[in-house]
């Protein structure tokens, strides 16, 4: 379900946090994110696909073999069946990419935090066509930052390093000053027009070990 549970003193358990994902893809969030759903952090959760969430026991003991099917889930801000809401969710095969989208969205927020908003922060975690996406929706959404910080650690490889660095390599040679307006435009879009360092670590493998040197 893409959500982290904790034991209650009432016997039931309570929603720790929920794995939202990057809000990019469904499939890519917790099945009790989404429109009407209305389940927030700090509810109780009373019942998962029938079976009672009690402490002591499996709460997601209901969902072994249901991937993909409908399934109820019983949640209320008390622990308490009277005015509880029942939503209707398809659980999801695995949580380990939306384990790794909230590890890469802890680390931007401490970037921004620890520099006042001045950085950013990008994860590449191997250098495939998916990884490119995650690297390009990473990277245009922070190019206002002075600085950023592109971490490659435990990067598993792949091959498009050359594509990521031409992107890095970009540098701005002119704006377009238009007379008679104060905006100035350019058609480079790619650029970064600021410092950038790079991490890895002893767990970095093929294009990963290479990419930092180039």
């Amino acid at each position: 379900l893409g959500v982290d549970l904790e034991p209650d003193a009432s016997g039931y358990f309570r929603i720790k946090k929920i794995l939202r994902g990057d809000t990019f893809r469904a499939t890519e969030q917790s099945p009790l994110v989404g429109v009407g759903k209305n389940v927030k952090e700090g509810m109780m959760v009373l019942e998962i696909a029938g079976v009672p969430a009690r402490v002591g026991s499996d709460p997601f003991l209901g969902l072994q073999g249901r991937v993909g099917q409908v399934v109820s889930v019983v949640v209320n801000s008390k622990p308490s069946k009277e005015g509880a809401t029942t939503v209707y969710v398809r659980p999801i095969p695995s949580e380990a990419r939306l384990r790794y989208l909230d590890w890469v969205e802890g680390n931007r927020k401490y970037v921004e935090r620890n520099s006042n908003g001045r950085l950013g922060y990008i994860h590449l975690a191997a250098m495939t066509p998916t990884d490119m996406q995650d690297f390009v929706k990473q990277y245009f959404a922070q190019r206002d930052k002075e600085g950023l910080v592109i971490d490659t650690r435990f990067n598993n490889g792949g091959n498009i390093q050359d594509v990521v660095n031409r992107v890095l390599a970009s540098r701005l040679t002119g704006f377009f000053n238009m007379r008679d307006s104060s905006m100035s435009w350019t058609r480079q879009q790619d650029y970064f027009d600021g410092p950038m360092v790079c991490l890895q670590n002893e767990f970095n493998i093929s294009c990963g070990e290479e990419f930092p040197h180039r």
